[in-house]
């Protein structure tokens, strides 16, 4: 059966030839600016998004393992990749370890993540967890002590958790805003 088209006469492939004139088109647009051009996708703010993402997800994580319930997260609130934060219900300034140990968690995710180890006073990005941790440390030797061994004890958990990190940070990066009901969800079906 013979199909009267302009690839079947010339006898080329379907493909080919729209490929041809497809090309031949974008040219003929391009040089008279008629083409709609593309948004560029800026990887560098998708990276910081994905970073926060996981940032929020060692905090919440921790908390969540703290029994501590989450109100909600969001990242990306001005579109740059860098303003985010997560709410717990409650006030759990009693246990100072355990705040430290939920406060290390996030930078600790990232650290992993970007496979490089963390240092405390290294990284403008967790300059507002580092300001809460000093809070809860002050300066003596005894809570110096106190802050070493929650580090390695927040870096253990994070070792130990990762696997559930990993999923929410990219929940987070999906949605961007996740409330409590969503998280609940998340951790239930984890």
């Amino acid at each position: 059966m013979f199909i009267n088209t302009p690839a079947a006469v010339i006898g080329l492939g379907i493909q080919n030839y729209t490929a041809r004139i497809r090309s031949k088109f974008e040219r003929l647009c391009a040089t008279q600016g008629a083409l709609p051009r593309k948004p560029r996708r800026d990887y560098r703010i998708e990276a910081a998004r994905l970073e926060a993402g996981y940032h929020e997800a060692g905090h919440i994580v921790a908390a969540r393992a703290f029994g501590w319930p989450v109100v909600g997260v969001e990242i990306d609130k001005d579109n740059a990749g860098a303003s985010t934060w997560f709410r717990i219900y409650g006030s759990h300034a009693d246990n100072r370890h355990d705040l430290i140990v939920m406060s290390l968690a996030g930078p600790l995710a990232v650290a992993r993540r970007l496979n490089r180890p963390y240092r405390f006073g290294s990284d403008a990005a967790n300059r507002q967890d580092e300001a809460d941790i000093e809070k809860l440390c002050g300066r003596s030797c005894q809570n110096l002590y106190s802050f070493m061994a929650a580090q390695s004890e927040a870096e253990r958990f994070v070792n130990k958790h990762w696997p559930v990190i990993r999923k929410l940070a990219a929940e987070i990066f999906r949605h961007r805003v996740m409330d409590g009901d969503q998280l609940s969800k998340f951790f239930r079906s984890n």
